[in-house]
């Protein structure tokens, strides 16, 4: 019989797990933050977080990017809100004032003797751009983390994307831990099942594939091009709509799939230990937005939110069951679920690490 404190401590287990998880693995590895469009003017800010840190991104007077605590220094409210542009930050409660890079102007109420040196600057945080990818991260001794601006600067020159823009943006709240959603993400095993009328209808599952890289795994796989997606329902593939495409998962929660004028990003970001944010970006190269590509981009979008409904259908039955006291993990295929295998290892690896 499970006693009450049984399911306690569990809890207890899985909440310490993901503090670990926040602290150590998403916390240093780096996270797409914003778009450069957004920070594209000297004083142009956004405020967002970065796994659950508030961050505040400027583009400073130099034309160089800053992050930093979003966090007043006096009472611990938001330095700034939203986005917007200005020669300073104004703390709206009791009106601290920042320079763009986060020094201390003025502090009402105050001799500037009294306001300690600690609490004159706010806390900056790394920032690297690729393309228009803007990337931050809170700690900086994650020896394990790929360093993912390099990487995708080069993937995005190698491709020829040229210049991007915002096609469309969907966010999901699933009732899941996160690793289950980055896990299902980085195998497809289960795409005959679960994406029969979906991804199996337009992509060769005989070919796909994966390859594991140091702080990455690249998944390639044959599908139909972008304005066939959605349609693939409706009759039989021409064998010119028949693209190569590839995926990459960097360690631990960003993804960046590459089609023919597309790219589709993937962040999963924890906000308890049974359930994660899911936010799905897809982008359009300029070169290719024609009045086809446009309906095409419908179509992407379209498609991209049958697969997630699916995805999350059983990622949430897939939490239900591991919570059950009677599961114990079971064995991966070595062939179908090698990304699942890839990650965890990474995830070991990261957490093993820090510990010691």
């Amino acid at each position: 019989m499970l006693r009450a404190g049984s399911s306690r401590d569990l809890q207890a287990r899985q909440r310490s797990i993901l503090e670990a998880e926040r602290q150590i693995v998403l916390s240093g590895a780096w996270q797409p933050i914003a778009y450069t469009w957004d920070l594209a003017l000297h004083g142009q800010y956004t405020s967002t977080e970065v796994v659950g840190e508030p961050v505040i991104v400027v583009r400073c007077t130099n034309g160089r990017l800053a992050a930093m605590s979003n966090v007043c220094r006096h009472r611990g409210h938001p330095v700034a809100t939203g986005s917007g542009r200005g020669r300073i930050l104004t703390c709206g409660y009791h009106g601290w004032t920042y320079t763009l890079d986060g020094v201390v102007q003025s502090a009402p109420g105050f001799e500037w003797e009294e306001v300690p040196e600690c609490a004159r600057k706010l806390p900056s945080f790394p920032v690297a751009s690729a393309g228009p990818f803007i990337f931050s991260r809170i700690r900086t001794d994650g020896a394990w983390a790929p360093d993912v601006p390099a990487i995708l600067h080069e993937m995005l020159r190698d491709e020829g994307y040229g210049k991007l823009s915002l096609v469309a943006r969907r966010e999901w709240r699933v009732a899941a831990n996160w690793k289950l959603m980055v896990e299902n993400f980085v195998e497809c095993l289960h795409c005959p099942i679960v994406h029969a009328a979906t991804l199996a209808r337009a992509v060769d599952l005989k070919r796909y594939r994966v390859e594991e890289r140091s702080g990455y795994s690249v998944h390639y796989i044959s599908s139909l091009a972008p304005g066939s997606m959605a349609r693939s329902e409706s009759g039989p593939r021409r064998r010119h709509d028949t693209v190569e495409r590839q995926t990459i998962v960097f360690f631990p929660n960003f993804a960046v799939s590459f089609l023919p004028g597309y790219i589709v990003t993937f962040v999963v970001t924890p906000s308890d230990s049974e359930t994660c944010h899911v936010l799905r970006d897809v982008l359009a190269a300029e070169s290719y937005a024609t009045e086809e590509t446009e309906l095409a981009a419908a179509d992407v979008v379209t498609y991209y939110e049958s697969l997630m409904a699916e995805d999350i259908r059983v990622v949430e039955a897939a939490q239900r069951g591991v919570a059950s006291r009677f599961y114990l993990p079971g064995p991966l295929s070595v062939v179908g679920e090698r990304g699942v295998a890839h990650f965890r290892r990474q995830l070991q690896e990261a957490l093993s690490i820090a510990e010691g």
